[in-house]
C-alpha cells in the first residue's frame, strides 16, 4: 500500500492518522513498512503536540503490527487536547457502583460462565441481564436499570449468519447476534470507548465503525484475561492483577 502524503495542520495531521489507522484495521493490510511509517508519524505527532502526555513513549513499546492497540493509545490524546475535544463525547462516566461489570452474551453459555467467573475472581461484580430480577419490567427497562456499571464486556460469538441481501446464503459469515451488537452500541455511547471490551472468536465477521474499541481474541491459553484485566484497571476499576 503506497504511503500517502501527510495533509498541514495538527488537527488535519492526527484525523488522518486516525483514519488511515482504522482502514489498516478493517482491511487487515498494514504490512512492516506501512506500520512503521504510521507509528513514526504518530510518534512524531504526540511529540510536537502532546509532549508531557508520555504517550510517543508508550506507543513506542506496542508490538510492531499491532495497529488496534496503537490506535487505542493514540486516541487517548483526544481528551487532552481544546482543538481535538468533543466534550460530548468525553464526559468520563459516573457509575454508582464503579465494580460492576456488565457481561453482554449471545448464545456461548461456557465464554459467559468463564468471563463471569473471571470478573469475580478480580473481586468485581459481574451483572448478567437474565439473573437480575425482572419486578415487572420489558426487557429494555430492565437493561437500562442494570447498565449503570463501571466496565462492560461484550462476547462477540458465532451465534448468526448474515451477509448483503444481493449475495447467496451460503455465503454469509458468522455473526454476533443483533441483541450483542446493540447493546455494544449502547455501552459505546453510555461509558466511552475506554470503558469497553470486545472478546471474539475469530469466525466471526467483526462489526464496522468501531475503531479504537479494544478486540480481544478467545484463545485457549487465556491471554485474554490478563489484557482484559489491564484495561479494566487502566479504566479506573479495582483490579488487583496479583490475583490472575
Amino acid at each position: 500500500m503506497p504511503i500517502q502524503p501527510f495533509p498541514i495542520g495538527a488537527k488535519e495531521q492526527f484525523d488522518f492518522l486516525v483514519e488511515q489507522a482504522e482502514r489498516y484495521i478493517k482491511e487487515g493490510q498494514a504490512g512492516p513498512r506501512a506500520f512503521k511509517a504510521w507509528r513514526n508519524r504518530a510518534i512524531d505527532w504526540l511529540k510536537q503536540n502532546a509532549r508531557a502526555s508520555g504517550l510517543a513513549s508508550e506507543l513506542l513499546i506496542i508490538p510492531e503490527g499491532n495497529v488496534q492497540r496503537s490506535l487505542r493509545v493514540f486516541l487517548k490524546v483526544r481528551p487532552t487536547i481544546p482543538f481535538l475535544r468533543d466534550k460530548s463525547a468525553f464526559m468520563a462516566p459516573k457509575p454508582k457502583n464503579a465494580k460492576k461489570v456488565f457481561i453482554v452474551h449471545g448464545h456461548n453459555d461456557a465464554l459467559k460462565n468463564t468471563v463471569a467467573r473471571f470478573v469475580s475472581k478480580l473481586d468485581l461484580d459481574p451483572v448478567i441481564l437474565h439473573e437480575q430480577p425482572n419486578k415487572g419490567r420489558t426487557i429494555i427497562e430492565k437493561f437500562i436499570d442494570n447498565s449503570d456499571v463501571g466496565f462492560a464486556v461484550v462476547l462477540l460469538t458465532p451465534d448468526d449468519k448474515g451477509g448483503s441481501a444481493s449475495n447467496a446464503p451460503d455465503s454469509y459469515k458468522f455473526r454476533a447476534r443483533q441483541n450483542v451488537i446493540l447493546e455494544l452500541g449502547f455501552f459505546l455511547g453510555s461509558l466511552g470507548r475506554e470503558r469497553v471490551a470486545a472478546i471474539f472468536d475469530s469466525s466471526v465477521e467483526m462489526p464496522s465503525d468501531y475503531s479504537g474499541v479494544l478486540f480481544l481474541p478467545h484463545d485457549s491459553n487465556g491471554s485474554w484475561q490478563f489484557a482484559l484485566a489491564k484495561e479494566m484497571r487502566e479504566a479506573g476499576l479495582p483490579v488487583d492483577l496479583n490475583k490472575l
